[in-house]
């Protein structure tokens, strides 16, 4: 058992100050409670290996693209893909019923499966804009594969 050094109490625990080296009971472990002789109060700044001190945080966000309006440099290639793949989706889960229809039918059904998917993807773009979030429609690889695997499988994923 250890004693602590400000009031004398028996410790099976002491708590050793960094500080001053000192071993303390549980009432007197901060450095101001127990008088400490060593430099707690002294003000460390942030200084790294470069010397440079921060006093604060500040951010600037990256260089954009070039962007065609709204639109960032490769979302409207990558939209047309998307679209692309969705459309073959809808004609392969339902070409009999597509060609049996007439032309009329299959420019409608296009014209209303691919309004629905860009405006559903632009509405999840503006919506971050408008929440402070950068956003953007990119494709992903393993998402077209996931796709283009649906097609072929009777499982629609």
């Amino acid at each position: 058992m250890v004693q602590c050094d400000y009031c004398g109490k028996e410790e099976y625990m002491p708590f050793r100050c960094k500080y001053c080296g000192g071993y303390f009971c549980s009432d007197h472990r901060l450095p101001e409670m127990h008088n400490c002789t060593g430099d707690y109060q002294y003000n460390r700044s942030t200084t790294g290996r470069t010397g440079f001190t921060a006093t604060g945080y500040s951010y600037s966000p990256p260089q954009r693209a070039r962007t065609l309006g709204i639109f960032g440099k490769n979302e409207i290639r990558d939209l047309a893909i998307g679209l692309g793949i969705i459309i073959l989706i809808l004609f392969s889960s339902t070409w009999r019923i597509l060609m049996q229809q007439g032309p009329l039918f299959l420019m409608g059904a296009l014209l209303i499966y691919g309004l629905a998917f860009i405006l559903h993807e632009l509405a999840h773009k503006f919506m971050a804009q408008r929440l402070g979030y950068w956003a953007e429609f990119k494709i992903s690889q393993q998402g077209i594969m996931l796709t283009l695997l649906s097609l072929i499988s009777p499982f629609k994923i």
